[in-house]
């Protein structure tokens, strides 16, 4: 679970309260599932990330991401990789 406090969070939080529509003022931490966060183009993305690890673990990769000096964790299902490469 990838927690971020929203007195620090950032446009993470900025994010996730015009998502979820909850006010800043109601929450105190916001926990995002791993397997919640998906990766896009830069023309369709809201926050921007850096990738810096990949494990493949059989079936899906652990991917470390460093978003606005926060580190993530985000599950991706390899099945999903290689149907995004095939229509590239």
């Amino acid at each position: 679970m990838n927690v971020i406090q929203v007195e620090n969070g950032g446009e993470i939080v900025e994010c996730l309260v015009k998502a979820t529509k909850l006010g800043e003022n109601k929450i105190k931490t916001f926990g995002v599932r791993p397997e919640s966060i998906s990766m896009v183009s830069v023309d369709k993305g809201e926050i921007e990330a850096i990738v810096e690890t990949i494990q493949p673990t059989g079936a899906d990769w652990i991917v470390g991401l460093i978003v606005s000096g926060k580190s993530f964790l985000q599950l991706v299902f390899l099945q999903l990789v290689q149907s995004n490469l095939k229509q590239m």
